[in-house]
């Protein structure tokens, strides 16, 4: 029974946060972010927008407030801003607050830009990413990114190509192990994997001190959205080819004991 009085107390209260306001806490140009909305403007598969959708969740700025029940948490944030109140039930309040999120369109500008730089990186080299910011009652903002994705460009042909002879030889025999296969988009993380693809082959055929730097980025040439690319592996510094290691004298020891 006393568990329950105790439950009904802090719903009570929970309840009178939520109704009460704390505009009186912003200065009077401010608001709070209430909500981010994605809006994708003309025709687009919804499987893709769902997955570009999860995709972004990283590239906002700036989020509204998560909730604890009916209240925002910057309710209980302001709620423990008592500065020397250091009793449980105020240290209970700051583990549940959050810093208001103050709407900022400098930030929303920049979540813009950062969806359109993640578009071109996945080949939609023509999306245009904008943004509206609405005001709302009670002081609060809800910000819409407008996003034209455009059309997805994708690989015709990739050429392998090294001023090391003995490193285009291989790269021409594996070449057909490729990520960078055609009609596949022209997306970051395959040109990552194929990087990585090429560095683990070399390494394991004797080039030990290979790194991913001497993979140059794409060379690209488009014809509509059909894509030509050179992929280049460019030669060490210090000369004109690649080091390879081979093994040398081998000694046994067999009277060994670990």
């Amino acid at each position: 029974m006393v568990h329950l009085t105790r439950l009904f107390f802090f719903l009570a209260f929970l309840l009178t946060l939520a109704a009460c306001g704390t505009v009186d806490e912003l200065q009077y140009d401010e608001t709070f972010l209430s909500a981010n909305q994605v809006e994708f403007i003309g025709d687009y598969q919804p499987e893709r927008k769902t997955q570009l959708v999860g995709d972004m969740y990283g590239l906002f700025k700036q989020r509204p407030n998560t909730r604890f029940f009916w209240a925002s948490r910057r309710f209980f944030y302001y709620a423990s801003d008592e500065p020397g109140d250091t009793t449980a039930f105020r240290r209970s309040l700051r583990r549940l607050g959050e810093e208001p999120a103050i709407y900022d369109f400098e930030l929303a500008a920049a979540t813009a830009e950062n969806i359109r730089n993640f578009l071109h990186n996945r080949g939609y080299f023509d999306a245009t990413v904008g943004y509206t910011d609405k005001q709302l009652k009670r002081k609060r903002t809800e910000v819409t990114y407008k996003i034209d994705v455009g059309p997805l460009y994708t690989f015709k042909r990739v050429r392998f190509y090294s001023e090391d002879p003995d490193i285009e030889q291989i790269l021409r025999e594996t070449e057909e192990e490729t990520v960078l296969e055609v009609g596949k988009p022209v997306d970051g993380r395959l040109y990552q994997e194929e990087v990585r693809r090429i560095t683990d082959y070399l390494r394991n055929h004797g080039y030990a001190f290979f790194y991913p730097a001497s993979v140059a980025p794409l060379e690209a040439d488009s014809i509509g959205t059909q894509v030509e690319a050179t992929l280049e592996v460019l030669p060490p510094r210090e000369g004109e080819r690649h080091q390879i290691y081979t093994i040398g004298a081998v000694t046994v020891h067999t009277e060994y004991n670990p």
